[in-house]
């Protein structure tokens, strides 16, 4: 039976959705299909244990301004205005505008003119999954899932059963990026795992905080 990439999206995210998906991948908090993220749209993306609404509020105003910060900020270090004002390339004004909605919603911690990241937001956290689904073509396949790294702890590629075998020379790459692969039936809504992907650390910061704000 042939199948357009559409209608399996459709009866993949019907998987996601279910509860047969807790026994493959853990519980997901929320689903997300086609959002537009750095460098790419991934097909799905499903978060594990989403941050509240106040942070997703504090860090909407200015969100260029935000992410950057969150993305420099550390729990363990303080650092100044000016020194933030050098790695971000805004002013202080803009800066402290920024950091007193952070401060207000518990997100930054201050010490008179020194700030850093708050060692409890959610935020820390969350996890990002990315989810590739392709009929065909396994270097666009791989090519998008490692642009996903950038802001994702874990990436796997979806392909119907029977075309896992065309990544098997790719398996060294794969697995040096953290990728994973996975074969789904539309059919059955079957799926099983073929290479386990690696959940760790988004390559960027940035690019975490950012899509971050897009879903929420």
């Amino acid at each position: 039976m042939k199948f357009t990439e559409k209608q399996m999206a459709d009866e993949f995210e019907l998987f996601l959705a279910s509860e047969s998906v807790v026994e493959v991948f853990g519980k997901f908090d929320r689903t997300f299909r086609e959002v537009l993220c750095y460098q790419g749209r991934p097909d799905f993306i499903a978060i594990k244990r989403p941050f509240s609404s106040d942070f997703s509020q504090s860090i909407s105003d200015s969100k260029i301004i935000s992410s950057l910060l969150l993305s420099i900020l550390k729990p363990k270090a303080f650092h100044t205005l000016k020194y933030l004002e050098k790695h971000t390339g805004y002013s202080q004004g803009k800066i402290k505008s920024v950091l007193d909605r952070l401060v207000k919603n518990d997100i930054v911690e201050t010490h008179g003119h020194l700030y850093r990241l708050s060692s409890d937001i959610q935020a820390h956290n969350t996890e990002i999954w990315v989810f590739e689904l392709k009929l065909k073509n396994p270097k666009r396949a791989i090519f998008q899932a490692k642009q996903s790294r950038a802001y994702a702890n874990t990436v796997y590629i979806v392909v119907p059963p029977g075309q896992e075998k065309h990544y098997d020379k790719y398996r060294i790459l794969m697995k040096d990026w953290g990728l994973g692969l996975v074969t789904f039936s539309i059919q059955e809504h079957e799926i099983r795992i073929v290479a386990k992907a690696r959940v760790e650390r988004p390559i960027s910061k940035y690019y975490r905080f950012d899509t971050l704000q897009k879903l929420f």
